[in-house]
């Protein structure tokens, strides 16, 4: 936590002692509490729709995301759900990344800020086309336009894919004994 101290009209050498004074007011009776760590409100509980942990198959950052460096400045008598958030949308215009903006107030006084973030698509390291052609790049065409143009992004859920193939090798077993059981049993 920064703090900056101006007196005003004070005489020498007074205005030392009370920037001593305040400074120590400010940083013995205010704490800084990260916004990604204590928000509950905006945070997405179902991550597994806008991420996944596999990296093979493609980019495993989440689509949304808070800003990570963010805090709200609050006396030492408040915790973090004393405050008060308000939700303001960015306009689609925009050519940010910025979805939104929380703000956060405590007792009607602005305290902190923190930006929902749309998480933007790390250039790939490799492009591959059907007929095998490298794609044509003139210096003026900016990378980012390129890569949304030309890439294909397929995303599969590993996981998934081997339990499928696990319970489909125990249905087949279970088939294969089934019918081997029905042909050496004789009624």
């Amino acid at each position: 936590m920064k703090l900056v101290c101006v007196i005003f009209t004070e005489e020498t050498p007074y205005q030392f002692e009370d920037t001593i004074t305040l400074f120590q007011y400010g940083f013995e009776n205010f704490q800084r509490i990260s916004i990604n760590e204590n928000e509950t409100k905006y945070k997405i509980d179902t991550m597994d729709l806008f991420d996944t942990d596999n990296d093979i198959f493609g980019d495993s950052t989440p689509l949304i995301s808070m800003e990570n460096d963010t805090y709200v400045i609050l006396p030492n008598t408040a915790v973090f759900s004393d405050t008060e958030s308000t939700l303001s949308y960015h306009s689609e215009a925009d050519d940010s990344n910025i979805i939104a903006t929380i703000n956060y107030t405590y007792s009607d006084v602005n305290v902190g800020s923190c930006d929902i973030l749309f998480s933007e698509p790390k250039p790939s390291s490799a492009d591959f086309t059907a007929d095998g052609a490298v794609p044509e790049m003139s210096p003026h065409t900016p990378q980012k336009e390129t890569n949304r143009n030309n890439t294909k992004v397929i995303f599969i859920n590993v996981k998934t894919l081997i339990l499928c193939v696990l319970t489909g090798a125990v249905l087949l077993m279970l088939v294969l004994v089934l019918l081997s059981f029905l042909k050496d049993y004789n009624f």
